[in-house]
């Protein structure tokens, strides 16, 4: 009888060794996903970094094309502009000289009936 009470204590009675390393075991595992997932995070940052660097130097790019295309527009306007004043003075100027011929017109037509009323 003995040798059977013995036998059921020790299969009842859990092992602090084996405890210990199931304990241990547990931590292990777990220190190995917290890595893994450690070097993942590692890795997407790592990923967005670069993808951030790239956006930014793109948009630094399109930044100095759009500053360039200004500059050209900007003397494209200029020149219009310039263009615009002298045609609006060519302008101005023939209208002033439609007006004296006009007027150069009435004279001579009213001078041209007294004289035709003189005759």
């Amino acid at each position: 009888m003995g040798n059977i009470l013995k036998k059921i204590s020790k299969n009842n009675i859990p092992n602090n060794y084996s405890r210990k390393n199931l304990l241990y075991d547990n931590i292990q595992q777990e220190l190995e996903d917290s890595k893994d997932t450690i070097i993942g995070l590692k890795d997407t940052v790592f990923s967005i970094e670069n993808n951030y660097a790239k956006l930014l130097q793109q948009l630094n790019t399109e930044i100095v094309s759009v500053k360039n295309e200004m500059n050209t527009i900007l003397t494209n306007n200029s020149s219009f502009s310039n263009n615009i004043t002298k045609i609006n003075k060519i302008n101005n100027e023939l209208e002033n000289e439609i007006h004296e011929l006009r007027n150069r017109i009435v004279i001579l037509e009213s001078n041209d009936q007294f004289h035709s009323i003189i005759e």
